[in-house]
């Protein structure tokens, strides 16, 4: 499950996104989605002052479940600025917005079509060190907490390997087609011989 809000925030002891009609209290939201039979639930928060939430402890669970059951259980929330500061917009919008929708398309965070939330969260959260650095006008801090056994997975795009047969060996990182043994003793060149 994936809540996204991008709008106006209260500062102040409680956080509240903020609607033309009234305010909604941030953490009663946070807790109702945390309570949906979701296996897992991301929050992705846009507004001033995000940054000041909770995220209750991890979940427990029985030590007979195996652990494909427990990966990726629980609740993570990545927020645009922290308590204390405004969250910025730039000529093309929103900075967290564009930075974490340039996280979900970038080819070199995507790994055989998935997106981990780990990868995306750090992405987000280097970027705006990045805009803080060269904009100290304007700093903005994500911030990711999470009660998640491991992390999510998106699956963002088909994957299609690169070579389909003949491969040697295949990780993570990188695929090896085949191996082939280098001979250097059949051809010996000497001084004389050029």
């Amino acid at each position: 499950m994936c809540f996204f809000f991008s709008g106006h925030g209260t500062s102040g002891e409680i956080h509240n996104f903020v609607f033309s009609d009234g305010l909604l209290n941030t953490q009663d939201i946070i807790n109702k989605i945390s309570e949906s039979l979701a296996k897992s639930k991301v929050l992705f928060i846009d507004c001033c002052y995000s940054g000041n939430f909770k995220v209750e402890g991890t979940k427990s669970n029985n030590l007979e479940e195996s652990v494909e059951s427990f990966q990726g259980r629980g609740y993570a929330v990545l927020s645009g600025s922290n308590a204390i500061e405004p969250s910025y917009g730039g000529s093309n919008g929103s900075i967290f917005t564009n930075v974490l929708c340039d996280g979900l398309s970038n080819k070199i965070l995507i790994k055989k079509g998935e997106l981990s939330l780990y990868d995306l969260q750090l992405w987000v959260k280097r970027l705006l060190e990045i805009h803080t650095l060269n904009n100290p006008d304007t700093p903005q801090h994500a911030i990711y907490r999470a009660n998640i056994g491991g992390t999510i997975y998106f699956k963002v795009s088909e994957y299609i390997p690169y070579e389909k047969g003949n491969i040697y060996y295949e990780n993570e990182d990188y695929i090896i087609k085949s191996v082939e043994p280098v001979v250097t003793d059949k051809i010996k060149l000497t001084v004389s011989d050029q």
